[in-house]
């Protein structure tokens, strides 16, 4: 019996086959594999058992050389997925607190004071927003962040921000004066009055909280406290020129001109390039009778400074009439309408100076022009439409409209003045100054009835009583530096009465 073929890959009979076995389908010239011969798999080298048809760790077939997908492998994937997400997630939670850790780090206070010097102030108050979102316990940082918003003008954000800062520390003299900065800046005088009261009583030896609050109080009226507390800062602070300045104003509004001229010579040794120190100083001379000293002294600031330059050739006009120097007055004086031709002030001492040298044409022309720049300024709600007719020149409407606001109230002061100035317009002066008369009457403390009145008295040469009203008017006006000047008219006027 002839001995039967079998395949040497799977051990079965094949009869006659050639090529390849109809079982295994492997090729019948190859040699046997043997994949137990050395117990480990050919693909990864895995140790293997008697017997195994399959790699149990990376899934070959070992007899077709082929891959098969089993469960382990499935999990050996899932485990690596697991892995990757892992990985994934600190990658996450490491970028997210870097993110954390560096806006704990990042210097938001130091950017906003690098901001705020620059003058990039929405910057800087951004910044100092969030450095508070981070820490609203730190007085130094409200104040900082109400100086940027201060200088943005957001007043009632700088006043929240400095009163935190003062509520957290409450010795902050510094958060408490720019507190009262803020509420002036708002109006709010009397809020801005309390905030300087309190910083003065935290802070006596500051300087510039005395001074702040000595101008408070001399805006309300109270000119003896308000005098104190210049002083003290004159006292604390002896070489600020300000200081001295504003002290020598106060001086020559209470008429102590030896002491306002000490402390206005001392300012202009500390500031010399001061134009309204060097004004000041040059009043004051003109008031002590040093006339060429207040010449030589405005002469040189009118030359030196253009902004103040209508202003200083007011004064030196001022000082040249005081000085009899009438035609040099009389060039200084056209020189600041020049340059500023709706002064008011300056027509007038123009007028004045033309009235004393018995030009009275010109004169009367220039009392026409602070007439009119005056004028329309006098009426209230209820003369307003008596004004306007006063100006278009129909003049028996304006009388009946000032007529119908006095009928419905006599002590109308603003009707009273306009129709004293309708009255004198029309040339009806005695009837004019009866008004005027009535006006001040009706209001004691009104400054243009008065000055109306000396305007009058100029015209018809009685510069006695037009001297003596200007006083009054003078006495009624709140700038110091016009008040002296009008008062150096009246006292050139008085001179000039038997001219």
């Amino acid at each position: 019996m002839d001995e039967q073929r079998t395949c040497p890959h799977c051990d079965k009979a094949i009869g006659e086959a050639t090529g390849k076995c109809p079982h295994c389908n492997r090729d019948l010239d190859a040699a046997p594999s043997s994949p137990v011969d050395d117990n480990k798999c050919p693909n990864c080298g895995a140790e293997l058992k008697p017997g195994d048809v399959i790699c149990v760790q990376c899934g070959t077939n070992l007899l077709t050389g082929g891959r098969v997908v089993t469960g382990r492998v499935k999990v050996k994937r899932r485990r690596r997925a697991t892995l990757i997400a892992a990985a994934m997630a600190i990658v996450v939670v490491v970028a997210g607190g870097s993110v954390a850790m560096w806006y704990l780090r990042h210097d938001y206070v130091g950017e906003g004071r690098r901001l705020l010097a620059e003058g990039r102030y929405m910057d800087a108050a951004e910044n100092f927003d969030r450095a508070l979102r981070r820490n609203d316990r730190n007085p130094r940082l409200f104040f900082q962040s109400g100086l940027a918003e201060m200088a943005l003008e957001r007043y009632d954000e700088a006043i929240a921000r400095f009163e935190r800062a003062v509520e957290l520390e409450p010795n902050n003299s510094r958060a408490q004066l720019l507190l009262s900065v803020c509420y002036a800046s708002k109006g709010d005088t009397l809020s801005e009055l309390s905030a300087l009261e309190e910083t003065v009583a935290l802070d006596p030896e500051n300087h510039l909280a005395h001074f702040v609050l000595g101008l408070a109080y001399t805006i309300v009226g109270r000119r003896e406290d308000g005098l104190r507390e210049i002083e003290r800062a004159v006292d604390l602070a002896p070489g600020e020129a300000e200081y001295r300045r504003v002290l020598g104003a106060a001086y020559m509004g209470l008429g102590r001109h030896a002491e306002a001229l000490e402390q206005l010579e001392r300012a202009v040794g500390l500031n010399p390039g001061d134009p309204e120190t060097r004004m000041l100083a040059g009043l004051s001379y003109s008031a002590r009778g040093l006339t060429e000293n207040a010449v030589t002294l405005l002469r040189d600031s009118a030359a030196a400074n253009r902004k103040y330059e209508a202003s200083i050739r007011y004064h030196l006009g001022v000082a040249y009439v005081l000085n009899k120097r009438y035609g040099d007055a009389v060039r200084e004086f056209s020189e600041a309408l020049r340059i500023q031709p709706a002064n008011s002030m300056a027509h007038l001492a123009l007028g004045l100076t033309y009235g004393i040298e018995g030009r009275l044409q010109e004169a009367l022309f220039e009392f026409e022009k602070i007439a009119d720049t005056v004028g329309p300024e006098l009426a209230n709600a209820r003369a307003e439409s008596g004004r306007i007719l006063t100006e278009q020149g129909e003049t028996e409407r304006a009388e009946a409209q000032y007529r119908t606001a006095l009928e419905a109230d006599s002590e109308n002061y603003m009707a009273r003045v306009g129709l004293g100035y309708l009255y004198g317009k029309q040339g009806r002066g005695a009837d004019a100054v009866r008004e005027y008369r009535k006006a001040i009457d009706v209001n004691p403390e009104g400054g243009p009835a008065h000055l109306f009145l000396a305007i009058h008295y100029a015209k018809q040469r009685d510069f006695g009583e037009a001297a003596r009203e200007l006083e009054k008017y003078a006495e009624r006006i709140s700038n110091l530096e016009e008040r002296e000047s009008i008062r150096a008219l009246a006292e050139q006027l008085r001179y000039s009465t038997g001219l």
